[in-house]
Order: C-alpha cells, then structure tokens, then sequence
C-alpha cells in the first residue's frame, strides 16, 4: 500500500476524490502519471496538474530521506552495540 493522496500539498478532499474516482489512489500513481492524464480528470487543469506532480515528487523524496535515516540509524546502532561487546570481551581478558 502506498502514501495516500491526502499527504500531498494542495490536494484536498474534493481532488483527491476526483483522483481517487480516476484511480490515482497513491502518491507514486499520481508522480508517475503524465501531465495529460491528470489533465483527464474532470476538475484538473495543467497548471493544476503539474502542481500535483511537483508536490507528489516533494513526498516521495521526503519518504526516501526518511528511510534512509531509519537504516543508518540501524547501522549505528548495530556497530555500537558491536563495539561494546568487542570493549567487554577485552575487559574480561
């Protein structure tokens, strides 16, 4: 399951049911839609659409910046806790 519409700047409830009833239901539907099939749906115009792709884009990178310091935050800690134990080992020598 993806990032839900409502995550993305601009797009309030009235879009995001329009999208939603087009069947762009994620973030990553709607970045990887073109500009003219956003231009498709009812209620959205090019300038609109475009917004959408560029704020969708926002989310998207955000997330991955996200995800990229949850995993070095786990590759820290697991190297602590690897030089603790190796630090607890030489005291017991």
């Amino acid at each position: 399951m993806g990032i839900k519409l409502n995550k993305v700047a601009g797009i309030g409830s009235y879009h995001c049911s329009l999208l939603n009833d087009a069947g762009f239901t994620t973030v990553k539907q709607l970045n990887r839609a073109s500009v003219e099939e956003l231009c498709a749906v009812h209620g959205i115009g090019q300038i609109r659409a475009a917004q959408f792709k560029d704020a969708a884009e926002v989310v998207i990178q955000q997330k991955k910046k996200k995800e990229k310091a949850k995993k070095l935050t786990r590759q820290l800690a697991k190297t602590e806790k690897k030089k603790k134990a190796k630090k607890k080992a030489k005291k017991k020598r």
